[in-house]
């Protein structure tokens, strides 16, 4: 042991956080991103790389949301009798409105 009292063989201490993480919720938004906040941790990243990256995610966040309420607006033209604001919504008819899979259809198969 040394005069401090720490055995130098036993590494360094986990640093003490000052602040608790602000992380992402479900179905963030680009505002959110502007929010995150991370724990200090003796080793780290670089930051002005991670500003860098949160910065483009949040501009690819943007530029994605303005493209839907584009989509959603042009099918609001044609006359799409169903457009959700969200997957599990209720259309305008009351029924559920349920997410499509990739690669499967709308519409039932037809009995064989």
């Amino acid at each position: 042991m040394t005069r401090s009292g720490r055995n130098p063989g036993a590494g360094l201490d986990d640093p003490v956080p000052n602040l608790p993480p602000v992380l992402l919720p479900a179905g963030a938004k680009a505002s959110d991103v502007d929010h995150v906040r991370f724990a200090l941790g003796l080793r780290g990243y670089r930051m002005d790389q991670v500003d860098e990256v949160l910065d483009e995610l949040r501009d690819q966040l943007i530029a994605r949301e303005a493209e839907i309420e584009q989509l959603k607006r042009a099918l609001e033209l044609q006359g799409s009798p169903e457009v959700p604001a969200e997957p599990g919504k209720t259309g305008e008819l009351g029924k559920p409105v349920e997410p499509v899979e990739p690669g499967k259809s709308e519409e039932p198969e037809p009995d064989a």
